[in-house]
């Protein structure tokens, strides 16, 4: 049993890396690729998560101390 917990442990440590720079730069070059085939148009945010805004709600903007549901 303890060797099924250290192996775990060991296991889920190791997934919990980070990409290197070049993985990066890869992946977001292979999203714009495929998006410029598809024609689909993105917007990337600053921490690269790219997104489509369909329809732009109304009212008042949240805030990261708002609560919502």
């Amino acid at each position: 049993m303890r060797i099924l917990l250290v192996t775990s442990i060991l296991f889920l440590l190791g997934a919990c890396t980070d990409y290197s720079e070049t993985d990066q730069q890869n992946f977001r070059q292979k999203i714009v690729n495929y998006t410029d085939k598809k024609g689909i148009s993105l917007q990337e945010s600053t921490s690269g998560v790219f997104y489509q805004i369909l329809e732009k709600g109304q009212g008042k903007e949240i805030k990261y101390t708002d609560k919502v549901s």
